[in-house]
């Protein structure tokens, strides 16, 4: 399957995101491999929204 990955540093969340077409089928924390740029990187299946709604990681 061919996907058009788009990524970037997620600030709130402290790593690297990135949005990509997937299969409907693939659960939360299902371990993947997207390629970008050529190259193939590991990666898990996330539900949105990505971010950190109470603000805790911030207020540490």
């Amino acid at each position: 399957m061919t996907a058009w990955p788009s990524a970037s540093y997620g600030y709130t969340l402290g790593r690297c995101v990135a949005y990509a077409w997937l299969p409907g089928h693939l659960a939360p924390g299902t371990g993947v491999h997207i390629e970008y740029f050529g190259e193939k990187v590991p990666a898990t299946v996330a539900e949105e929204p990505l971010y950190d709604p109470k603000m805790s990681r911030i207020r540490r």
